[in-house]
């Protein structure tokens, strides 16, 4: 297979495939292929990653049960097909972020975008903007539990407010920095 000729389409145009005869079955078998485990794996390729050859493995999946010579040469044209198009693959960038508030991680994300970008530079904007969505929610959130107030005057207690103090400030004004970029590009119009 490594050295065979690849096609440009998945399955031969106008091809039907019948059931096998009896003496059709008996050859096949005694070629000794396992053709259940072979469809699985083009069943489980079209849906994962390569929806184009979707038809041809629903045609070849109809003759699990008794699958003839016909079956294995279009099992075999599909992967050629295959073969042919082995630089098809999801262009889709993916997003992931996680965000802590102190050291206690509080959400994260982790998904394919549901556009292809034309540079990294624009999928990074992507994920940015999905970032800040979330950072300005929680913000909010934040600000809307009116967290109370518990003073204290143990000098380790007031060392160790003042550096999540410190952190508290510098996610503020990181959620106020994204929160303007994607304030200003809606309100030009752009996508958010």
């Amino acid at each position: 297979m490594s050295d065979c000729r690849s096609f440009v389409t998945p399955m031969i145009p106008n091809l039907h495939l019948d059931k096998a005869t009896e003496d059709d079955v008996v050859a096949f078998k005694n070629l000794n292929v396992n053709y259940q485990s072979a469809i699985g794996g083009l069943s489980y390729l079209s849906t994962a990653t390569r929806p184009d050859i979707s038809f041809a493995v629903s045609s070849l999946l109809q003759f699990l049960e008794n699958p003839g010579i016909q079956h294995l040469n279009a099992f075999i044209h599909v992967l050629r097909y295959l073969k042919g198009t082995s630089s098809f693959c999801l262009m889709r960038s993916t997003t992931g972020f996680v965000i802590l508030i102190g050291d206690c991680l509080v959400t994260w994300k982790t998904r394919k975008q549901p556009t292809v970008s034309l540079s990294t530079s624009e999928a990074e904007y992507k994920a940015l903007a999905d970032l800040s969505t979330e950072v300005l929610w929680l913000r909010q959130l934040i600000q809307e539990l009116n967290l109370m107030k518990i003073f204290d005057d143990n000098q380790g207690c007031i060392c160790e407010k003042e550096k999540n103090l410190k952190r508290r400030q510098d996610l503020i004004s990181l959620s106020r920095q994204l929160g303007t970029g994607r304030h200003n590009r809606t309100l030009r119009g752009g996508r958010t």
